[in-house]
């Protein structure tokens, strides 16, 4: 496991001077670098830049060894494609009105299939999200003809906006009837909206992802978790598997997501 740290800021001749020599090539004025916490260099560009940037993200990569031995782990997207249909009222059109917060983006149940402006242009890839809807999964048809179909998931057709007919190469992962399952956050601080009072927690980004507080009593299925993630209008549930259904669906394979380590505590 390897922590990243990727900065902005203003850099100015001495900056670049001293990046210079721990190897980091830049020239004078923005710039966005990004470090290994583990890299000797890093506690004295992290003097260096104290109170002067402008950007920062953390992310964290795993090896495929440590994604292979993880009994459980985290689905993220790797491809966007799109957004969804209508823009200026898909919420209202896909999700029941019950509990909708626009303030904090919490929804509540998915009642109508989504809407797209065309087929997706898939590529290579097998699985995408649509931009603004960071907790579903949208499948290539034949991979999920052959991967998803025969492990008894459910499916949901996506409509193409302007036609009102389904759409020939794609389909929703119909995560509906899945389970929630409570994470251990103790090291996490829940921010509560203030329209609906609902608590929601930064995406998660730096080690493995808070694990389940009763892991030992859960059927190895897939699960969303009970809380939700997310920052300004933004909200979503992380999805999470065990290691035998990812590999069932093709483990590396499936190009379009990643997997993320769950803690094993």
């Amino acid at each position: 496991m390897r922590i990243f740290r990727k900065i902005g800021l203003r850099a100015t001749a001495e900056d670049v001077l001293r990046l210079r020599a721990h190897g980091i090539q830049v020239s004078t004025g923005q710039i966005v670098v990004e470090i290994d916490e583990a890299s000797p260099h890093w506690p004295e560009i992290e003097s260096m830049i104290k109170g002067r940037v402008g950007f920062e993200s953390v992310r964290t990569e795993f090896t495929a060894d440590e994604i292979r031995s993880a009994h459980w782990l985290k689905l993220f997207p790797t491809w966007h494609h799109g957004y969804p249909q209508p823009e200026d009222s898909y919420v209202q059109e896909a999700y029941s009105s019950d509990g909708h917060c626009r303030r904090c983006g919490i929804v509540p149940s998915q009642v109508a299939p989504f809407r797209m402006r065309a087929e997706p242009k898939w590529g290579r890839r097998s699985v995408m999200q649509l931009n603004w809807i960071f907790d579903e999964f949208f499948v290539r048809r034949d991979v999920w003809d052959e991967r998803f179909a025969p492990l008894g998931f459910a499916a949901l057709e996506v409509i193409h906006h302007k036609t009102g007919r389904p759409l020939e190469t794609v389909l929703q992962w119909d995560l509906r009837s899945s389970d929630a399952a409570v994470l251990q956050m103790s090291d996490s601080t829940a921010t509560y909206c203030e329209a609906c009072e609902r608590p929601k927690y930064l995406p998660h980004v730096r080690g493995c992802f808070p694990g389940f507080t009763h892991r030992s009593t859960l059927p190895p299925t897939v699960y969303r978790s009970a809380q939700w993630f997310g920052s300004g209008a933004s909200a979503r549930r992380a999805i999470l598997i065990p290691q035998h259904v990812r590999h069932a669906l093709g483990g590396e394979d499936v190009r379009g997501w990643g997997y993320y380590p769950v803690c094993e505590g």
